[in-house]
């Protein structure tokens, strides 16, 4: 009997089987967060619950569908749920309110749950609606306090070593392999554990994303709108431990300050907040969706009395 063949088809067969659970791994996690492979190209068929497709129309099919003509560039707006209008009806979002002040398109790219960095993957054309024939005037990225603590967990990982703004590793199972994801979001966290590390990290994957869109869209500007909700108990969703309390408090502190604003601006950013805006900190109850599951986000009464302010401000 030739051993040395048993060994080595033994060794194919595990191999084979273990990159089959690797991928089905890897295709289910995507499938769990509404990504098709790769990363950040959104499924044909498998789209995020609060994603209807139809939100992610190019300007032609939305002129169709409205049976309109936007004469005024467009505006692509970047961020998270608030960007996207979490649980408001799609006439009650940020973009749909812009549009009817103002008569611009505007594409929304909010991704729930998330900072900056998927959009960053938007402009590296790796989404599926990425293409825009007429390219945005303004990018507009609504901010809000938890951004810098969304810099973790795979996916965001694997886009900070692809865009050298954390060192590379070499291969290795725990830090490649989907089956082993929380030991590498565990080893993340390793690494930028320190508050600062994670500040300033921010601010790179910040100065990157306005990079990337002036190249992707030459003359436009790039505006960082600072979504002041900064009463705490408003955001009690993200304050179950001791510890988170006191990780907000420094966000709190620290990223609505002005030495935060300056930086900004010395980036070239045009800074603009909601608390100059409106004049006032949005922390009613009534800037808030009542009944959310989550943690509060911001209701349509917060966005008509921020949108108009805003257009005005930006000449839209």
């Amino acid at each position: 009997m030739n051993y040395k063949k048993i060994i080595f088809f033994n060794f194919i067969a595990v191999f084979i089987i273990y990159a089959c659970f690797e991928l089905y791994t890897y295709s289910q996690f995507c499938k769990s967060i509404g990504f098709s492979i790769p990363f950040f190209q959104i499924s044909e068929k498998d789209t995020f619950e609060f994603y209807p497709p139809e939100r992610f129309i190019s300007l032609e099919k939305a002129e169709i569908k409205n049976n309109i003509k936007y004469e005024k560039p467009p505006i692509l707006m970047i961020g998270c749920s608030y960007t996207w209008g979490e649980l408001l009806p799609e006439n009650e979002t940020p973009e749909a309110k812009i549009t009817k002040l103002t008569g611009r398109f505007v594409y929304n790219w909010g991704i729930s749950g998330h900072g900056p960095i998927p959009q960053i993957s938007l402009f590296n054309l790796e989404h599926k609606y990425h293409l825009l024939k007429e390219k945005p005037e303004y990018v507009i990225y609504t901010y809000m306090f938890h951004h810098p603590e969304r810099l973790w967990c795979i996916e965001k990982y694997n886009v900070l070593r692809k865009e050298k703004l954390i060192p590379s590793q070499p291969y290795n199972i725990l830090y490649n392999s989907y089956l082993y994801r929380k030991n590498k979001d565990h080893e993340f966290e390793r690494l930028y554990n320190n508050f600062e590390m994670k500040y300033e990290l921010f601010l790179n994957v910040v100065k990157l994303l306005k990079q990337k869109s002036e190249q992707e869209f030459p003359g436009s500007k790039f505006v960082m709108l600072l979504y002041s909700d900064i009463n705490k108990d408003l955001c009690e969703g993200l304050q179950s431990t001791t510890e988170d309390i006191e990780r907000n408090n420094k966000l709190f502190d620290l990223l609505y300050s002005k030495e935060f604003r300056k930086t900004l601006e010395d980036m070239g950013i045009i800074v603009i907040s909601t608390e100059e805006l409106t004049r006032r900190k949005m922390d009613k109850t009534s800037d808030r969706i009542p009944n959310d599951p989550n943690h509060p986000h911001p209701s349509s009464s917060a966005w008509d009395e921020i949108i108009p302010k805003l257009v005005q401000r930006l000449n839209l």
